[in-house]
């Protein structure tokens, strides 16, 4: 198990080949990144991560005005270009895994059109692909705005390839009380686990989330790693030895 700061969060304030810098002197180990990578030098990417000893745990397809586009219906031909860059982009980093998002629709259809896209990504790559269930509250109009919905794509599609990424923030503002038994229900589909403190998506210290010591047994029961994706106030660094214990 190992902690990875997300960039598309953390370390904002400095340009994004800097962010990879900034987490290593950190302590982060790993990292993940929404889609800024598609647009930059990927050599200088690549050499980064490499020479700072850091690991790729996931990048996203391109989220643009619709936060992706997988169940877009008439959008498929967009889809298979944003995949097929992003895969470029993880074949040449080397990342484990490729956040596919679902895209904002209310449309009839939505899901047929999702299946037949996550058909498409699976048949080019062994990479592991994850769905995300994120919160109306906070991406209003999201397809992919429920554990259930969740369910009912591994259901039609029951690829091992295909995970998902379940985020403590989201979880909790879906499903309250509840969310840790949601979460641990879902445990041989889960692919990657994220961070933040539930109440208002900050800084997870590990005083601040009574279920911290039941994730990361779940996380290290799994091997799975933790993405750090949360609105920072104090330094990273505070927040990763208040994870690790103490320890960086």
């Amino acid at each position: 198990m190992e902690f990875s700061a997300n960039l598309g969060f953390l370390f904002t304030d400095l340009p994004f080949p800097q962010r990879i810098t900034a987490a290593a002197r950190a302590g982060f180990r790993a990292v993940e990144f929404h889609d800024q990578a598609q647009s930059c030098d990927l050599r200088l990417i690549a050499g980064l991560l490499r020479d700072e000893g850091l690991k790729l745990c996931s990048l996203n397809c391109a989220m643009g005005s619709t936060a992706g586009s997988a169940a877009l219906p008439g959008k498929e031909a967009r889809f298979r270009a944003e995949f097929l860059s992003a895969l470029e982009v993880a074949e040449a980093l080397d990342a484990r895994a490729i956040h596919i998002m679902t895209g904002r629709t209310s449309e009839a259809g939505a899901e047929a059109v999702l299946l037949r896209n996550l058909e498409f990504a699976l048949g080019r790559t062994d990479r592991r692909l994850l769905l995300e269930v994120i919160s109306p509250a906070a991406m209003p109009g999201y397809w992919m705005n429920s554990p259930e919905r969740f369910e009912a794509v591994v259901a039609a599609l029951p690829d091992p390839q295909l995970r998902l990424m379940g985020d403590w923030y989201h979880f909790s503002s879906l499903c309250g009380a509840a969310a840790l038994s949601r979460l641990c229900g879902l445990a041989p589909h889960l692919g990657h686990l994220q961070l933040a403190r539930a109440e208002d998506r900050g800084d997870p210290l590990a005083e601040d989330l009574p279920a911290w010591p039941e994730l990361r047994a779940l996380a290290m029961e799994r091997g799975l790693d933790i993405g750090l994706e949360y609105r920072p106030r104090l330094r990273p660094s505070e927040v990763l030895s208040s994870l690790r214990g103490g320890a960086l």
